[in-house]
């Protein structure tokens, strides 16, 4: 190994470059520098030569924060000595023009070499369609990328109107670099170019709510300290390095988790964090207070959604720590977020405002037995760091006392069961519901997606023990995960387990697909070693494979209800703007029994001929960014 002259970092040489690629390298005379990577895709054309003359480089949009003089003169000799290379990645568009998108060393040294030609993947598309591929071309393959490459990558697509447009979680994602380091690249480019970012001012709108005017902002909220995206790096890489342990070797896997654990810790007092809590939990907790704005909110999605016109929350992030929660991609903007240094994809945090019930009883509209109030829709009111405040209870207790709707209760805590006292006498107006879409066969999926969570069996005792007691009853199957909630017999088994304890409605939704949510329940099926249903996550990571797998879910969810004799029972929960056009039809023809929601709500319902439907929006506090349904309990 040697070092480069870009920042220090450790660049593979050609004896271990092979290392670096997912296949195995070929055998041959001179050898191979390094095998195919990641960035190759299975369906992509057979390499070819291309004339070099004919092939431009993408300039000052190319990722790389600098090109390595070392390494392109060592693969220029090792071409010299016949040295079989794997092809670079080009872009071509309808002109015939051509951008090298993946293998800027290895086109170099070509140069150098002064090769007539280079094998080429050839890949229709433009230069912007280069660029996308090229910042996240090399981050599991070929040359390790510096922090200053990643921040290259990053700088390339914030610096372009419509990318920027898009958003921290969705640079992210195309660079394949952590959250934290986008997130502080777009913050200061915003600094740096205020005319390019509103002024460098927070833009807000007047709204109402309960009658009342607000400022609703929609400012990005300030960047993480250095060395706290530092610290926060370093622990995801330790948990990456935990889920690729080889089976069998346990002391490894321990020595990563207690380095886990240590920089968990270590972030929590470097943040200011109000207590840790890891007792009785399988994933500690850093909590964090934070005082929320607003009371009561109305909730349109929820409405469309046929469980509350209302809705209460209590924080900006769940201490259930489920892997599939969708929340994040909907409150990441909220200056709360930067103000407690921490990152809202991050895990192993909760954010409460405990005194949630004095801020509700403060501000509430004026509510009839018509209106129903949901508690809550983006965080848990049971959930560890709530119960330590007893926030759930208090919130019960101010809405029963101080309005005349009803309340509807969702969970996915058992110990609710201890707080029905506070709602003796007021039980028709109470329903509970406990969030269930995991057999109870299947104990080892809901421990490694939602670990700090009541277990299948409690939940389904308390909400027996609701019913009993004469509360009104409901179940939400959600999400049904691929290969364990989604086959007939699966949706048998929960549908009777429901049903056996008295629920009124069932509600079911597969899993979300937005922001990180797919990415981070594979990751905690591999480290639970469920390896085979973490694969099935991974393959509906694709927009047209998750369509197949909702609209199949559907399909099954109606035909095992009809069997059983509960169809007027089902309600089936559909973003329409996430489903193929041929899915949706498949969809269309269940009837009422799917409430499509989304942008695309009225367009899925009318084939196609309007673009009505609103997904909704975040609140200026994040007391309540309701719609999308995303939540850790109906998302």
């Amino acid at each position: 190994m040697k070092k480069n002259n870009n920042g220090g970092q450790v660049a593979a040489n050609t004896s271990t470059e092979a290392a670096a690629g997912a296949g195995a390298p070929s055998e041959g005379k001179t050898g191979v520098i390094f095998a195919y990577g990641s960035a190759f895709k299975a369906d992509w054309p057979e390499p070819v030569k291309v004339m070099m003359e004919k092939i431009g480089t993408l300039g000052a949009n190319h990722p790389r924060d600098q090109v390595d003089k070392d390494i392109v003169n060592e693969y220029a000799e090792r071409m010299k000595d016949g040295a079989e290379f794997p092809p670079v990645v080009i872009f071509r568009d309808r002109d015939g023009l051509e951008w090298v998108a993946d293998g800027c060393h290895r086109y170099e040294a070509a140069k150098m070499c002064g090769l007539a030609d280079i094998k080429a993947v050839v890949v229709e598309g433009g230069e912007r369609d280069a660029i996308l591929f090229a910042v996240g071309a090399n981050a599991e393959h070929g040359m390790r990328r510096t922090v200053a490459d990643k921040r290259k990558a990053v700088t390339v697509l914030v610096q372009d109107k419509e990318w920027r447009g898009r958003g921290v979680n969705w640079i992210a994602q195309q660079c394949k670099v952590s959250w934290d380091l986008a997130k502080s690249v777009c913050a200061e480019y915003e600094r740096a170019h205020p005319e390019e970012t509103e002024d460098g001012k927070d833009k807000a709108k007047k709204c109402k709510r309960n009658g009342k005017e607000y400022l609703q902002k929609s400012a990005v909220s300030k960047p993480l300290p250095a060395h706290i995206v530092a610290i926060g790096e370093m622990r995801e890489l330790a948990c990456k390095a935990r889920a690729v342990v080889p089976e069998g070797d346990a002391k490894l896997a321990e020595s990563l988790d207690r380095v886990g654990s240590e920089l968990h810790e270590i972030l929590g007092k470097a943040t200011g964090a109000k207590c840790r809590m890891a007792e009785g939990l399988q994933v500690p907790l850093n909590v964090y207070q934070h005082k929320l704005v607003g009371g009561i909110s109305a909730t349109p999605e929820f409405e469309r959604k046929g469980l509350a016109t209302h809705a209460v929350n209590v924080g900006l992030g769940c201490g259930h720590q489920c892997s599939y929660c969708s929340s994040p991609s909907l409150r990441c903007r909220l200056p709360a977020y930067g103000e407690l240094q921490i990152n809202p994809y991050g895990s192993g945090f909760a954010v409460i405002d405990p005194k949630s019930a004095d801020r509700i009883s403060k501000d509430k509209p004026k509510l009839t037995a018509d209106n129903t109030v949901m508690l809550s829709t983006c965080d848990d009111a049971w959930s560890p760091e709530a119960r330590k405040y007893g926030v759930g209870r208090k919130c019960m207790e101010v809405l029963l006392k101080e309005t005349t709707a009803r309340v509807r209760v969702l969970t996915k805590s058992s110990e609710v069961k201890d707080d029905l006292d506070v709602a003796k006498g007021s039980e028709g107006r109470v329903m509970v519901g406990l969030s269930t879409g995991i057999p109870c066969s299947r104990e080892d999926v809901a421990k490694a997606v939602e670990p700090n969570a009541s277990s299948i069996k409690d939940r389904l005792q308390a909400l027996k023990q609701a019913k009993d007691q004469g509360f009104g009853t409901y179940a939400m199957l959600c999400p049904c995960l691929p290969l364990v909630a989604d086959t007939e017999a699966a949706l048998t088994v929960m549908f009777k387990s429901v049903n056996d304890c008295g629920v009124s409605d069932i509600w079911l939704e597969p899993v979300n697909a937005r922001g990180m949510a797919l990415k981070n329940t594979a990751m905690a099926l591999r480290l639970a070693g469920l390896k085979a249903e973490a694969d099935a996550v991974d393959a509906i990571r694709k927009e047209e494979v998750w369509s197949k797998y909702a609209a199949a879910l559907a399909e099954t969810a109606v035909k095992v209800a009809e069997a059983m004799g509960l169809a007027d029972k089902l309600h089936i929960l559909l973003y329409a703007d996430k489903i193929t056009d041929p899915d949706r039809e498949r969809v269309k023809a269940l009837g009422d029994t799917v409430i499509l929601l989304g942008k695309d709500t009225a367009k899925a319902k009318d084939g196609g001929n309007s673009e009505a439907g609103d997904e909704g929006g975040e609140t200026a506090d994040g007391g309540k960014p309701d719609g999308n349904g995303a939540d850790e309990n109906a998302a």
